[in-house]
């Protein structure tokens, strides 16, 4: 405030001296048209890259829990940038930051041969991947620097993968991180933006790519030998616009890709490796999602969510060389957010979005009852997960608590908390749990 106020004072003296007369004053002259200089070209406009959803999308829908606020940035007079929004003072901003401060974890990943989990959280700048060897153990952070983690997995060597932004442009990088020696070997080209990766079972890297033309998201595979003489990735398939991987499968000749054109225009394409040609499980249709999708270990079965055929997403299971598409989980009045297969395939975990909670179903396969897990607190279930044959995971946020990560034992329904994040400067008796209230639409819905 004091620097803008300096300012002021300097220029109204300057205009002030300027009005003075003078005891004399040279005839002024008119510039010659040699003297008049070019109008200059307008400044390039910069557009920020689209930022990535939490199914790595470029663009997509985002929640954006991971949210950061420097009050020492926010000046005491700031110009408002949009019609009607009042200015940001620094009072304002520190009476928000403690409601901005509370800690958060999700799981990235478990730890080699299943041995603890690995989570993403922020304890100092930036969010990084930590370890977490039992539930509610000390998180021992594994990666560090200014530029936050996205994605975290162990490869079959056994080295920490992990993708993270760089220098704040959102042009992400991948690294292989030998936990023992700390030594650091870059897997991409360090300028593009690259998307989620997935370890194939052939130790093979695949990751989605803007490398060939900065703007088409293209499939490449970096083979283990090839990371280990430093060769960089191979293009294994040309993709025009948005894609994500989704899964692999368990041959490591086929992946399965999501083709994201719009929230209500999705769909899935597998991908066979050896001949580079790709089929999409349904064309895409406007209003219609085809989203997150499995390989379900039997060949050409995909398991995916879809609102094909009706208001609200459910599981489908597909025949891939037929086409038919099977209906799993029954038509809800909500949508099915996740789900989950268990390795042998006889066990499909699922959330419903009831009432703005998430609902954990199980349901045995191929025809079994869905049976709810009553004993979870209600609140938001993401990254669904099996850990085993009897166990899941997920990140379970409520309106007391921050996200955190938990195990659930599907046959006693213990839930095991994994981590405890804290809720900053908040007193934790001022969070509530909400009233829901439901009120009849014009149209009697």
């Amino acid at each position: 405030m004091g620097r803008k106020l300096t300012l002021w004072i300097a220029v109204a003296l300057a205009a002030c001296s300027g009005n003075r007369p003078t005891q004399s004053r040279a005839p002024e002259r008119k510039p010659t048209a040699a003297a008049t200089e070019a109008p200059k070209p307008p400044p390039p406009v910069v557009r920020a890259p689209p930022r990535e959803d939490n199914r790595g999308v470029m663009g997509g829908p985002r929640d954006d829990t991971a949210f950061e606020w420097d009050v020492a940035d926010v000046d005491d007079v700031v110009e408002p940038e949009l019609e009607n929004i009042p200015p940001i003072s620094r009072f304002v901003a520190t009476q928000l930051a403690p409601y901005l401060e509370t800690r958060r974890a999700k799981l990235a990943t478990q730890g080699p041969a299943g041995h603890g989990i690995v989570v993403l959280t922020r304890l100092a700048e930036a969010t990084h991947l930590h370890q977490v060897l039992s539930p509610l153990a000390l998180r021992e952070q594994l990666t560090f620097g200014r530029d936050p983690v996205e994605q975290g997995a162990f490869s079959p060597s056994g080295l920490l993968t992990y993708r993270g932004d760089q220098l704040g442009t959102e042009n992400f990088q991948i690294w292989d991180l030998n936990l023992e020696t700390r030594n650091r070997q870059l897997l991409t080209d360090g300028e593009s933006r690259n998307g989620g990766f997935r370890w194939l079972t052939d130790g093979s890297l695949a990751f989605t790519s803007n490398r060939r033309n900065g703007t088409d998201m293209d499939l490449y595979l970096l083979s283990a030998k090839a990371a280990a003489q430093g060769k960089p990735a191979t293009l294994a398939a040309e993709l025009p616009g948005q894609w994500v991987i989704q899964s692999t499968s368990r041959d490591a000749k086929q992946i399965l890709l999501l083709e994201y054109l719009a929230a209500d225009q999705a769909t899935l394409h597998v991908l066979d490796l050896e001949t580079g040609k790709r089929r999409p499980v349904r064309e895409l249709e406007p209003g219609v999602s085809t989203t997150l999708g499995l390989f379900s270990g039997k060949p050409g079965e995909v398991y995916a969510l879809s609102d094909r055929g009706g208001e609200f997403a459910r599981v489908f299971k597909i025949d891939t060389d037929s086409g038919v598409w099977t209906p799993v989980t029954a038509r809800y009045k909500w949508n099915v957010e996740e789900f989950a297969l268990s390795g042998d395939g006889k066990l499909l975990a699922f959330t419903l979005n009831e009432d703005g909670y998430s609902m954990l179903y199980l349901q045995p396969l191929p025809k079994g009852n869905p049976r709810p897990a009553r004993s979870i607190p209600r609140g938001v279930i993401s990254a669904l997960r099996f850990a085993d044959a009897r166990s899941l995971l997920f990140n379970l946020s409520t309106p007391t608590s921050p996200p955190d990560v938990f195990g659930f034992d599907i046959r006693t329904s213990k839930l095991t908390a994994w981590t405890r994040s804290e809720v900053g400067g908040m007193p934790k008796s001022s969070l509530v749990n909400p009233t829901i209230v439901t009120t009849k639409a014009p149209d009697g819905t």
